[in-house]
C-alpha cells in the first residue's frame, strides 16, 4: 500500500539533515535503491512498511505528526496502539532507549526458554527471523 502525503518528502529531507545521513546511506539501510529515496523526497509517496521504518528510524529527530496530519490513518494504528506509541515517543531519549533494550532482553530470555524446551509450541528461530529486533 502506497501512502502519499506532501509532508512526507519535506519531513524526510529535514530528518536526514538532522541525523546527518545521505540518500545513498538511507537507501542501503532501507534495502532500496537511491532513486527510491529520491522519489520519496520529491513526491512524498512511500509504502506503508517503509514509512513505518522511516518513522521509527528518525523518531529521535522528528515526531510522528511531522510526517502528516492524518498519521494514525496513514500507518493504520488503532486508538490504544496510538496511546502506547505516544507514551513511548514522549519519553526522553535515554528512557526510550532503555525501554527498547529491556524489551529486547525480554525477547531474548523468552527465546532462550523456548530453545531450552521450557516453553513448547514455538519455533524460536522462525520467530527471530520475523522479529523486528533481529532485522
Amino acid at each position: 500500500m502506497q501512502i502519499t502525503n506532501s509532508k512526507i518528502g519535506i519531513t524526510l529531507k529535514k530528518a536526514m539533515k538532522l541525523k546527518g545521513v545521505t540518500q545513498t546511506w538511507l537507501a542501503s539501510y532501507m534495502g532500496v535503491r537511491q532513486g527510491a529515496v529520491s522519489q520519496w523526497i520529491s513526491n512524498g509517496r512511500v509504502s506503508k512498511d517503509n514509512l513505518n521504518k522511516l518513522i521509527a528510524y528518525f523518531s529521535d529527530v522528528v515526531t510522528p505528526e511531522d510526517w502528516g496530519s492524518d498519521f494514525n490513518k496513514m500507518i493504520g494504528l488503532e486508538y490504544d496502539e496510538r496511546i502506547v506509541l505516544d507514551t513511548i515517543l514522549g519519553l526522553p531519549k535515554k528512557a526510550r532507549s532503555k525501554l527498547f533494550d529491556d524489551i529486547k532482553s525480554s525477547v531474548n530470555k523468552t527465546l532462550e526458554l523456548i530453545d531450552a524446551g521450557n516453553i513448547i509450541g514455538f519455533n524460536s528461530r522462525k520467530m527471530q527471523q520475523q522479529d523486528m529486533f533481529y532485522q
